[in-house]
């Protein structure tokens, strides 16, 4: 399962964000030991795993049918159960849960009011709900920073009096990714003596996230206990230290990286080069070919103009000879019609009976 950035996915997170998630389950634990337990919004089911080894009976649930198959597949307890289901609509009979979890789910839901009303109705009386979300102030507005998962975020007063609207006894605690120094020895394991130093005003803007515990009358709860989660990776100084190496080798292998990137470039530009010189020439060869074959053509057309010219005075010089030639046959035709004329007047004289007498009398000569 791939980490989207809406659900944590176990090995594929960052260790703060990690160890941010794990100490809210670890806080709530002792709150939930005993009790039959829903955990709304239980992802990848690392949590519900946690509160399982403390409770009688944990059902975590996710709208996401991949994280409850993560889930199913990674966390087989006999007392732990996944199901896929809709945190507005439960399914769950009224007052038949004795304790919710539910953990940066409120601020991803549009429906808000629904999703409270729905934690309220199956939460048993004496049950006890708890709730998280980050701090906008903190989270969003300082950060200058918008998760796009989120449909509403709340601050301080809003939470608390968001909250009030369907619990009769809300109290939030603060939850702060802070640096601490650690001096025993885990494997004695010794009780821890807290000792909190330093600034505690405005921990409702200053605070990275809520947690709040609630329920639905003014009933006894078990004993809350501030918890300082102290991680495997809680070395800080060689933690830094580590980080500087593997920072310093990534700075080595950037170098690296950058000297081949450089090699890469020269190469590539004197490539460039010797193809651009290539292709310059190429272009003053193109060029040259395209000056002399302009200037051919330039000459083409004025010998197609001469010929032109030529050719329109002998079509005109043709036409000219051409009427003549209509006018001399329009009057040689006109001859030969009054030749024809004169032979028919001719011949009709030699045959009349006049001239055949004129010719006895030998007044007109014989043919």
């Amino acid at each position: 399962m791939d980490f989207t950035g809406e659900r944590v996915v176990p090995g594929k997170v960052e260790p703060d964000l990690w160890n941010e998630h794990l100490s809210r389950y670890y806080f709530a634990q002792p709150l939930m030991a005993g009790r039959a337990v829903l955990d709304i919004g239980c992802g990848t089911g690392y949590g519900a795993a946690i509160l399982a080894n403390t409770s009688e009976t944990v059902w975590g649930v996710d709208i996401s049918s991949e994280a409850i198959g993560f889930a199913r597949q990674n966390y087989p307890r006999t007392n732990l159960h996944f199901l896929v289901a809709d945190c507005l609509h439960l399914g769950l009979k009224s007052e038949s849960v004795e304790g919710i979890v539910c953990f940066e789910v409120i601020e991803h839901l549009l429906d808000q009011d629904t999703f409270l009303g729905e934690l309220r109705r199956v939460l048993r009386e004496d049950g006890l709900a708890v709730i998280s979300t980050p701090n906008r102030v903190f989270y969003t507005e300082e950060s200058n920073q918008a998760n796009p998962f989120h449909t509403r975020e709340f601050d301080f007063e809003e939470f608390n009096r968001y909250l009030r609207n369907y619990f009769a006894r809300v109290e939030i605690c603060y939850q702060n990714h802070v640096y601490s120094v650690m001096i025993g020895n885990p494997g004695l394991h010794h009780s821890v003596l807290p000792r909190f130093n330093g600034n505690r005003d405005n921990l409702e803007t200053t605070s990275h996230f809520f947690v709040a515990i609630c329920s639905k009358a003014e009933v006894n709860w078990p004993a809350i206990q501030d918890l300082v989660y102290l991680p495997y990776t809680g070395n800080l100084l060689r933690e830094k230290q580590q980080h500087i190496t593997f920072l310093e080798s990534k700075v080595r292998q950037l170098d690296d990286k950058v000297l081949s990137l450089q090699r890469q470039y020269n190469e590539h530009v004197l490539q460039l080069q010797q193809q651009n010189e290539q292709l310059r020439r190429e272009f003053e060869e193109r060029s040259g070919w395209a000056i002399r074959v302009s200037r051919e053509l330039s000459e083409r057309d004025a010998q197609l103009l001469t010929l032109q010219k030529a050719f329109d005075e002998r079509t005109e010089w043709a036409l000219r000879l051409q009427n003549e030639f209509d006018e001399r046959t329009e009057w040689a035709l006109r001859l030969k019609a009054e030749l024809e004329d004169c032979r028919a007047r001719l011949e009709r004289i030699q045959q009349s009976g006049f001239y055949k007498l004129s010719q006895t009398l030998r007044l007109v000569p014989r043919p």
